[in-house]
């Protein structure tokens, strides 16, 4: 989170520098930089840098929503002196009064390092010593984890829905965030705005949201009129069918897809697990979705193929034809990635 807030910091410098240019450009007469740098400012926020940015701080928050950090007792905070003897007492006071000596005497070694390094510059260059940096005051970013995690990740996303609206990933992260906040209607939006972008029917992180948000119990909303317009707008996402109908579908038309057309892996590994979800007997089409067409598929990234694996495993079957399949399957992943410790 700390490395990822620099980058932001960097942008926001940016920003408020700009007001120094204003100035320049005027007294400068440079008016054609003028309008460039206007232009440059308006897509600042929309930036692929920031944005990456800023979608790996939102999924760094959306984890630690779904996994919370165990809370870890400050070093700093007063022991409770109550419940110890007195003999208990005042060996922990003595340890406290050591432990706080030590310190001071560290700040200031190493405050009189400092003067010293100061001192040493203005001499040897014979100007001013430069001035020192700012002092940081979470140089380990544990007040960014103090933090809200589903605030922050709401703060983040409405940044990008602004600036990047053309981002696929920003239609992804904004169902991710507005799901665990329960705003049902904002994930619908997502998820039409996502689909537009690209179909489900070629990316499967669109394609495995439409199949979570589809097995969602929801609870009505009290207003008649939109609860009216949200069903109306969840039936045209998935074309009038129903999840089973839908996924069935899916994996028709990922099985129909020949030569450079075919499926990518990734879109393969979702509308198996769709298909497993839906019905347990699907193992075998699951599988051979995944496996029929060996590595001649795009995106047979190690990331993805070792998901593959995953799932694969996971898949329990007395069917030999889904053993032997997995079993060769995995092995073309060993024989590609024959220098990868994971697989």
């Amino acid at each position: 989170l700390k490395k990822y807030t620099a980058i932001e910091k960097h942008f926001e410098d940016f920003n408020e520098d700009q007001f120094d240019f204003h100035s320049y450009c005027i007294r400068k007469v440079t008016l054609r930089s003028y309008i460039q740098v206007l232009r440059w400012e308006d897509t600042l926020w929309g930036h692929e840098i920031y944005a990456e940015a800023a979608e790996a701080i939102i999924d760094t928050y959306l984890d630690l929503f779904d996994n919370p950090p165990k809370k870890v007792e400050d070093e700093k905070a007063e022991p409770d002196y109550s419940k110890m003897t007195p003999a208990e007492r005042k060996k922990a006071k003595a340890q406290a009064r050591k432990k706080k000596k030590k310190a001071e005497k560290k700040a200031e070694e190493e405050a009189k390092k400092a003067e010293e390094a100061a001192k040493d510059k203005k001499g040897g260059k014979g100007g001013a010593a430069p001035p020192p940096p700012p002092k940081d005051d979470d140089p380990n970013g544990k007040k960014l984890l103090e933090m809200d995690p589903l605030e922050q990740a709401k703060k983040y996303v409405a940044t990008l829905v602004k600036n990047a609206p053309t981002r696929l990933s920003t239609w992804l992260h904004q169902y991710d965030v507005a799901i665990r906040r329960k705003k049902y209607f904002i994930a619908l939006q997502a998820l039409n705005k996502a689909n537009g972008i690209e179909s489900y029917i070629d990316n499967g992180a669109v394609f495995s949201r439409m199949v979570d948000f589809a097995t969602l119990s929801i609870e009505p909303h009290r207003n008649v009129d939109l609860q009216e317009i949200f069903e109306s707008e969840k039936l045209s996402l998935f074309q009038g069918k129903l999840l089973s109908e839908f996924v069935r579908d899916a994996a028709a038309c990922v099985k129909e897809k020949e030569g450079h057309q075919r499926s990518n892996l990734a879109m393969r590994v979702a509308v198996a697990k769709a298909l497993t979800a839906i019905d347990g007997n699907n193992v075998k089409d699951a599988c051979d979705i995944i496996t029929g067409e060996g590595l001649n598929v795009q995106g047979a990234a190690l990331s993805t193929c070792l998901e593959c694996i995953d799932y694969l495993k996971s898949l329990k079957s007395s069917d030999e034809y889904v053993n032997d399949a997995r079993d060769k399957w995995v092995q073309l992943v060993k024989n590609r990635y024959h220098l990868s410790a994971l697989v």
